[in-house]
């Protein structure tokens, strides 16, 4: 599979240096997978299809009194033609995971931290989950297994504006490798 750049500007200054000093406080607890769809098309359908991955949700709440921060991250994929998404793609997944964590302490944490570590360690935490969740739902589906691509670092970059998800880095066309059905 051949990845493409991730059209996402590189994070800002001090976006990572935020989530530091919440990631030297927590230890994950659990992930669970909170919602999820799959929709397959045709076989026709893949011929020559690309997948997209997109983050199009990262949320965060907290329980001082308890010490626990949850983090709620929403990832689709979606079969593309000629590098864009089709009105009815050949395929379409979409997973809610939610990341529970401890916290020793929220002592000199500000919501800009959290909401940093969220973007960084959160999402960084879920890809292992999703890249399974991607993997194994295809399969199921009779198709050969979609490999989630690696995350990169610069898909660590702030949450886009309310209502546009954030693209990652993964545009491999299906022609290009075993990962389509045969004709």
């Amino acid at each position: 599979m051949s990845d493409t750049p991730s059209p996402n500007p590189p994070p800002p200054a001090g976006g990572t240096e935020l989530a530091i000093p919440v990631s030297d406080r927590v230890q994950i607890q659990n992930v669970l997978i909170i919602e999820s769809h799959a929709k397959r098309g045709e076989d026709e359908a893949f011929a020559g299809v690309g997948f997209n991955h997109k983050i199009t949700g990262v949320e965060f709440s907290k329980e001082e009194e308890t010490g626990e921060m949850g983090v709620q991250i929403t990832i689709v994929l979606a079969a593309t033609k000629d590098g864009k998404v089709q009105r009815d793609p050949a395929l379409l997944l979409m997973a809610k995971l939610m990341l529970n964590y401890k916290i020793s302490s929220f002592e000199g944490l500000t919501d800009e931290n959290l909401r940093a570590f969220a973007n960084t360690n959160g999402v960084f935490n879920a890809w292992p989950y999703w890249r399974e969740f991607v993997q194994n739902m295809t399969v199921r589906m009779g198709l050969p297994p979609v490999v989630a691509p690696v995350f990169r670092i610069r898909d660590v970059a702030p949450p886009p504006p309310a209502g546009e998800p954030r693209e990652t880095a993964s545009s491999a066309k299906a022609s290009d490798e075993p990962n389509t059905p045969s004709e």
